[in-house]
């Protein structure tokens, strides 16, 4: 139904890329700097009625969440992080009705090192943290759920479930009450369903 729309959107975010890319190709070749800094979109997500989308942006380092709504599929920036400050923006996912935007900032996702341990490349004396956070789809500033990793939606769209130190927690998606963890288990545990 909405199949084709998400793929001719992705479609021209790449072929944006790409043309940005080529005009800045000297006849020599591409330097260093053009393969460093090419844009890619990751992450893409689609709502539950196939009319919304997300995904996430990298832009010379700045990352930022991007969405699209139907039937124009218009693209607008929903995010507004102006720095590269070597924070990824993983697990983008939206709420069922639509409304809100999930994300995790920090953290180092497809490397050897540990994914809950903050990325610190401005070496500021106070870490960034790896933070989930909600917006809404309309936009507004992001709001912080928690500390954590590996954001779920519930089916509801009213709750947010992840981990943080080996427990799992849930919080209001609209970051209306602090997290609080769901229930105490000896161990650790993971993988929230």
């Amino acid at each position: 139904m909405y199949y084709r729309p998400v793929k001719c959107v992705l479609a021209m975010a790449l072929g944006a890329a790409a043309a940005a890319a080529a005009q800045t190709t000297t006849s020599t070749g591409y330097t260093f700097e053009q393969v460093r800094s090419y844009p890619f979109p990751t992450q893409l997500t689609v709502a539950a009625s196939g009319a919304r989308l997300a995904w996430a942006f990298n832009e010379q380092g700045r990352r930022n969440i991007y969405v699209a709504e139907g039937p124009d599929f218009a693209v607008r920036r929903l995010t507004n992080y102006t720095t590269d400050d070597g924070q990824e923006l993983t697990s983008v996912s939206i709420s069922p009705d639509g409304r809100w935007v999930i994300y995790v900032r920090g953290g180092d996702h497809g490397s050897n090192w540990d994914d809950d341990q903050p990325v610190n490349v401005l070496h500021n004396p106070s870490a960034p943290k790896v933070e989930i956070l909600a917006i809404s789809f309309d936009g507004g500033e992001p709001k912080v759920l928690g500390d954590g990793e590996q954001p779920i939606i519930s089916a509801t769209g009213n709750a947010v479930t992840f981990l943080k130190g080996g427990r799992i927690w849930s919080v209001p998606i609209d970051g209306s009450t602090q997290a609080e963890p769901v229930f105490t288990a000896s161990g650790s545990s993971s993988d929230p369903q």
